[in-house]
């Protein structure tokens, strides 16, 4: 399959047994947003139903059709309160720690550190999904997000966490953009095209 060929249904994730995860770093490609939300549910849940804690960062519609797919067997808002389901609006998070076009380390750290650090001493076992990189893809800024990926990389090696991120599938023209699309590939121990 070429990088700008429409994978099918079966090769997005939906196949994946989440539960054997403890410490991938998955990247999702997609094109299809409905494949995406049940990759994302699937991820969520399991962690949850497990007695875990899930940490969802991502654009609003993503986050009402998620939370709709979890509300299915979940309490959403209960397991809010109780602190086991996190969720961010990836803009606004971004704009808490980019500086200049950049991910600043310390910043970032400091915003989306303390939420992986309180969730993990709370529960155990808990899972990130991360829609953040995709905003920065999509808005034109391969670089940032590959920067982005790096210090999440560092948190998940601290946390002994699963993160999965989330990228909008566009085709690739030049050789620039093929080569950011291998390099985040490369930061992920699972690619999902």
């Amino acid at each position: 399959m070429s990088l700008n060929e429409e994978p099918d249904d079966s090769a997005l994730g939906v196949e994946i047994d989440w539960g054997q995860s403890k410490t991938d770093h998955f990247v999702q490609w997609y094109r299809n947003d409905s494949a995406l939300l049940q990759s994302i549910a699937t991820f969520t849940f399991d962690a949850l139903r497990r007695g875990g804690a899930a940490i969802v960062v991502c654009t609003e519609p993503h986050r009402r059709q998620v939370e709709e797919r979890l509300q299915l067997g979940l309490d959403v808002r209960q397991l809010e309160r109780n602190g086991r389901y996190i969720c961010r609006d990836a803009e606004e998070t971004l704009d808490c720690f980019m500086v200049n076009g950049r991910p600043d380390p310390d910043k970032f750290f400091d915003v989306v550190g303390t939420v992986v650090s309180r969730a993990s001493n709370s529960w155990n076992g808990v899972r990130a999904f991360g829609e953040m990189v995709g905003v920065l893809w999509q808005s034109g800024q391969p670089q940032a997000a590959i920067e982005l990926e790096q210090l999440w990389h560092r948190l998940i090696e601290v946390y002994s966490l699963p993160l999965f991120c989330a990228y909008p599938r566009t085709d690739l023209h030049t050789d620039a953009e093929v080569d950011s699309f291998r390099r985040v590939c490369d930061a992920h121990s699972v690619v999902i095209l």
